[in-house]
C-alpha cells in the first residue's frame, strides 16, 4: 500500500533513468509490488548501530533434501534454540569479510563462481525456504495474507537443485528480523484491495528511511542522508527485469569499497503469443505443459493448450534484457560474456527443475523490454 503512494508521486516528477523503468514497470500493473530488493540491499548497508538498533539475527538451520516431487520444494528452512545476534556477534566481521549478493533463482553460472570461492565470504540470500513446522515470516505480509499464492519461495520455484547445492555451503545461516519493539511511524496510504481509500497505518521507521532513500536518490536523483556504510562487495548476482533489481544493483554497486562483479540471471521463455485475461489465472493452482514442464500460476482456459520452451526466444530475450539492464545502472561493475549457463534450469526441452519460471505473460514488457518477446517467462 505504501508503494501505491509512491507509485502516485511518481506521475508528476522528474524522473532518473531507473525511475523512469520504474515507473514504467508500475504503470504495467505492478503498483502494489514494493522494492523488495531494494529494502534487502538497504538493510545489508546500514551501519551496525543503526542495524541494532532495528533488526537481529535469528539463527536458522537447513534441513534440504533432494526434491522428489516438482511440485513441492524440498528445501527447508527452521528455527534453532540458539540466541538471537547483534550484528558484532556473527561468526564473522562484517565489514571486514567479503560480501555476495544472491537476489534471484540459482543459475549453474552462479554455482560455478561459488564452487571457485576460497575464504571467508557472507552471503545475502533474497528468498527463503518455508518450514512444515514453522514459517521464518510470522508477521503478516503476502505470503500469509493470500496463503497459497506461491508453491514456494519465488526464488526457488526454479533453480531449486543449485539452490540446495549453494545453501550445502554455507556454516552458519540466519533470517533478520525487526526487533520487538522497533521504532514505527504512523502513515497514511493507498488501500491495496477494492478503492484505492486513505488507510491509516504504522510501518517501521527505518523502512520508510530506505524507502525514502529509493526514492530520492534512484528514482528522483536527489541526494538524501541515511546510515549506509561501504562494505566489500565481491559479485551480485541478479535476475531480470523487475524494477527492484535495477534498484537494488544501484545501492550496492553505489556503497561497494570495490568493483563487483556482476551477474544477471536469464529464464526459459515458452511460447505464449495470445493474452489473456487477468481472471482466466488461477493462483492457487499449477499445470503441466507440453513438454511436461510444471506452470504455475495455472490457467483456467483452453486456449493454449500447447506451451512448450523455446530456445531462440529464450537467448534472445536474455540478451536484450542484460543490454538494456546494464545501460541504465549508473555505477561501474565487471561483467563477464553471456552464456547458456546463464538460464536458470538449462536450456533443454525441460525443465531440469521439471517447473517453468513464475508465468507471468499478464505483464507487459516495458522499456528496453518492448521489442522483446511477449511469452511465458
Amino acid at each position: 500500500m505504501d508503494n501505491i503512494c509512491l507509485f502516485e508521486r511518481l506521475k508528476t516528477a522528474k524522473l532518473t533513468k531507473i525511475g523512469e523503468y520504474a515507473f514504467a514497470y508500475d504503470s504495467a500493473g505492478k503498483c502494489k509490488e514494493p522494492i523488495f530488493d531494494g529494502f534487502l540491499a538497504g538493510i545489508a548497508l546500514l551501519d551496525n548501530d543503526t542495524f541494532n538498533e532495528n533488526f537481529i539475527y535469528v539463527p536458522t538451520l537447513y534441513l534440504d533434501e533432494k526434491r522428489t516431487d516438482k511440485r513441492h520444494s524440498s528445501l527447508s528452512t527452521v528455527y534453532t534454540e540458539e540466541s538471537v545476534l547483534k550484528r558484532e556477534q556473527l561468526p564473522l566481521s562484517y565489514s571486514d569479510t567479503t560480501h555476495i549478493f544472491l537476489l534471484g533463482p540459482m543459475n549453474q553460472t552462479c554455482l560455478n563462481y561459488i564452487n571457485a570461492l576460497n575464504g571467508n565470504v557472507i552471503f545475502h540470500v533474497q528468498g527463503e525456504a518455508s518450514s512444515p513446522v514453522r514459517k521464518t515470516t510470522t508477521y503478516p505480509d503476502a505470503m500469509t495474507e493470500h496463503p497459497g499464492i506461491f508453491p514456494c519461495s519465488f526464488n526457488l520455484w526454479t533453480g531449486e537443485e543449485k539452490s540446495r547445492l549453494i545453501r550445502s555451503k554455507i556454516t552458519h545461516s540466519y533470517t533478520v528480523k525487526c526487533v520487538p519493539n522497533i521504532s514505527q511511524t504512523n502513515v497514511s496510504v493507498l488501500s491495496n484491495v477494492g478503492p484505492m481509500v486513505q488507510v491509516d497505518t504504522v510501518i517501521p521507521t527505518i523502512l520508510l528511511n530506505i524507502r525514502e532513500y529509493m526514492e530520492q536518490v534512484c528514482l528522483l536523483g536527489n541526494s538524501y542522508t541515511i546510515p549506509f556504510e561501504n562494505i566489500s562487495i565481491q559479485a551480485i548476482f541478479q535476475d531480470l527485469i523487475d524494477k527492484d533489481n535495477l534498484v537494488s544493483c544501484q545501492m550496492l554497486l553505489e556503497h561497494s569499497t570495490n568493483i563487483p562483479l556482476l551477474s544477471l540471471i536469464g529464464r526459459r521463455v515458452y511460447n505464449n503469443a495470445d493474452p489473456i485475461p487477468f481472471s482466466d489465472y488461477a493462483f492457487n493452482a499449477c499445470m503441466d505443459g507440453l513438454n511436461g514442464d510444471v506452470q504455475f500460476p495455472s490457467i483456467k482456459t483452453d486456449a493454449l493448450p500447447n506451451i512448450c520452451f523455446e530456445v531462440d526466444a529464450t537467448r534472445k530475450n536474455h540478451a536484450k534484457a542484460v543490454e538494456g539492464f546494464r545501460k541504465l545502472l549508473p555505477y561501474e561493475f565487471t561483467y563477464d560474456s553471456i552464456t547458456d549457463l546463464d538460464i536458470v534450469d538449462g536450456l533443454g526441452e525441460s525443465s531440469e527443475s521439471g517447473r517453468a519460471p513464475f508465468f507471468e505473460p499478464m505483464v507487459t514488457s516495458v522499456s528496453f523490454m518492448k521489442d522483446a518477446k511477449q511469452s511465458a517467462f
